[in-house]
């Protein structure tokens, strides 16, 4: 064989045994005997080339000068690989079997396990200090930095940042906690709201991060704080109860004067400190500690010689004075801002400048609008409306187009016969909505007005063309697809089917589908499932992993697949379910073995149970462990030993 057909037979055997890792534990005698057949490979291709180094990107493999993506099964290694956040892996002249044993091993744990251990290199040096007579020092990994990490479209940013926070802070590591300081917004901005909100790990090591900026570096922590108050108003539907509560645990520690420096800071720092950004801070702190940070915020700024050039500042009080209600800003807080302005004089350089009138008119109408029961006069308010919408689209201000459309909605709903009327509005809106939903960054507040929606005005090929022509991909797109046009249903996978083996479009389908979480989407991915590659497969049943509800007759008949890692995906969703576990149990473990011709299966079954540690399925374990006959001793002393782990 030439150089680069034995470089082919080695990345088909890589492949192999990766599928091979995730299915078997290390000690399992199929996975060594194929960890031996793959070092063959390995040695093979070291002969030709020292060392084997593979540079890893998004969608394919560069090794010996030459990028390697097509066949289908290199983009897989390629993912499988940059998922688990490495950037290079060096296999060097030497390498061992128990080297390549741990290293397969390592990698095929799950993606959020390795990233809470700090990411594969991590793993192997804590693996290489406790065993120094074995180590894998044939085996080098690099891991992508933090800074790559930030440009990285994976979905499971919110593990190794939870890890990378902590370890900044445990090893007091100053270089890397001011470049994460530094960078906190754009890290925080990828996090979901069920991410920031639900996830007690990621959540303690931030309030960790923040205390030790609090306590060490009071600029960065203001910034910092802003930053995550900043990152939390895109959640506008999710901020409140104990939501709430969780975000006040970050400031939990602080007094009144750092509030006050807080609640400063984002005034004369943001281009758009508006009326959410202050109800959302006020509900930091407990309502008896904002008078004295009302006053508090009066003798930082006592001689208005730090406001008075500060045009963003003196402009963001004003808007919040004009826009706002004692619903949303309290007295104390309403006669601080006010006594603020009064302190700088019109001639030291306080103006109603030309944006703060804008916003004045734009107010004016939005009053108008809401307080006219008229028809007549409803109709002469539109026509100006209609042209401060299309302002407002031009701001792309989220905030101020969900207004007009809960003034719509309310008048609406206590005259019907009003809904034509506002039909012009209404298009204007939903045009900038449904091209927003298409572009490359969707704008955080978007859902909103999709759910508010019985009618869309784009048609189907608009949509089609933006996701399968110029892969334009996202939840919130795909739920308008799903949504409006399940008519078209028949064809988009028609086209799914023409796609297949464009794995990474399919995997971005895939985890957009697991945001939408409804009868289509969880149609969509089956019918993904049985058209895609082993690789794909998998994505899906680890979407289909936080669906609301489960498709027993789907996930069953997975049960059948010959590919043991699919079969560990299906096992793993199905055992959430208290009421599928009883069926899993007894599909898995109650299989007739008449002279033992099923006991290979029930072997890698009982790998299964063990691996996912389910241990309810106790007494079907104690039957394999009781069977009779010599030819069932393998069974029996499996089923005992993991009794034995379980201490059953």
């Amino acid at each position: 064989m030439n150089k680069e057909e034995v470089l082919n037979e080695f990345l088909k055997g890589l492949r192999i045994i990766m599928n091979c890792a995730c299915a078997y534990n290390k000690e399992h005698p199929y996975f060594i005997k194929s960890a031996e057949a793959f070092k063959q490979k390995l040695d093979l291709l070291l002969r030709v080339q020292r060392p084997v180094r593979i540079d890893i990107t998004a969608n394919s493999l560069f090794i010996d000068g030459k990028h390697w993506q097509k066949p289908a099964i290199y983009q897989e290694l390629a993912v499988m690989m940059h998922m688990r956040k490495i950037k290079t892996v060096e296999f060097k002249e030497g390498v061992t079997l128990g080297e390549l044993v741990e290293f397969l091993s390592a990698v095929a744990q799950p993606i959020q396990q390795i990233l809470r251990q700090g990411g594969l290199r991590n793993i192997l040096s804590k693996y290489a200090s406790a065993h120094t007579n074995m180590g894998t020092a044939h085996i080098c990994i690099e891991d992508l930095d933090y800074s790559q990490l930030l440009n990285d479209e994976g979905e499971d940013s919110k593990d190794v940042w939870a890890y990378l926070f902590k370890q900044a802070v445990e090893k007091k590591d100053q270089k890397e906690i001011d470049a994460f300081a530094d960078d906190f917004g754009k890290i925080i901005g990828r996090f979901k709201a069920k991410e920031l909100f639900e996830d007690e790990e990621l959540r303690q090591n931030m309030h960790n991060f923040l205390s030790y900026l609090k306590d060490h570096q009071k600029e960065k922590f203001y910034k910092c704080a802003r930053e995550l108050l900043k990152s939390a108003s895109r959640f506008k539907e999710d901020m409140a109860g104990k939501n709430i509560d969780k975000m006040k645990a970050f400031f939990k520690d602080c007094d009144e004067g750092e509030y006050a420096n807080l609640l400063w800071n984002g005034i004369t720092t943001e281009d758009n400190f508006d009326i959410f950004s202050f109800k959302l801070f006020s509900q930091l702190a407990d309502e008896e500690k904002h008078k004295k940070i009302a006053d508090s915020l009066l003798d930082k700024v006592a001689d208005g010689e730090s406001f008075k050039n500060n045009k963003k500042a003196i402009k963001n009080i004003q808007n919040l004075l004009v826009t706002s209600d004692m619903k949303v800003i309290s007295e104390v807080y309403r006669n601080t801002l006010s006594t603020l302005l009064s302190r700088v004089s019109f001639d030291e350089g306080l103006s109603f400048d030309a944006e703060v009138l804008r916003m004045n008119y734009r107010f004016a109408l939005f009053n108008l609008f809401e307080g006219d029961k008229n028809r007549e006069r409803l109709n002469l308010i539109l026509g100006p409306l209609l042209k401060e919408c299309n302002n407002i689209i031009k701001d792309r201000n989220l905030e101020h187009l969900r207004i007009i459309t809960d003034i719509i909605d309310k008048k609406v709903k206590e005259d019907a016969s009003l809904s034509s009327l506002f039909e012009g509005l209404e298009k204007c809106i939903s045009d900038f909505v449904e091209n927003s939903c298409l572009e490359t960054e969707v704008l955080p507040g978007l859902e909103y007005f999709i759910d508010r929606t019985s009618k869309i005005y784009q048609k189907f090929d608009f949509y089609f063309g933006r996701i399968f022509n110029e892969k334009i991909i996202n939840a919130l797109a795909l739920r308008v697809l799903l949504q409006f046009f399940p008519q078209d249903l028949p064809y988009v996978y028609e086209h799914l089917q023409k796609m297949r083996s464009d794995i990474d479009f399919l995997v971005k389908i895939v985890k957009s589908l697991e945001a939408i979480d409804t009868p289509q989407s969880h149609e969509m991915l089956e019918k993904i499932y049985y058209l895609a590659n082993t690789f794909v497969k998998i994505e899906v049943l680890k979407s289909m992993q936080n669906l609301s509800k489960l498709d027993e007759e789907f996930l069953f008949s997975v049960l059948k697949e010959p590919d043991p890692f699919l079969k560990k995906e299906a096992v793993a969703i199905l055992g959430k379910s208290a009421a599928s576990r009883k069926k899993l149990f007894q599909e898995l473990l109650s299989i007739p073995s008449p002279l033992g011709r099923k006991n290979k299966l029930i072997l890698e079954n009982l790998n299964l149970i063990e691996g996912l540690d389910f241990q309810e399925a106790k007494e079907y374990l104690e039957a394999l462990a009781a069977r009779p006959y010599f030819w069932n001793r393998f069974i029996r002393n499996k089923a005992r030993q993991i009794l034995s782990k379980w201490k059953c």
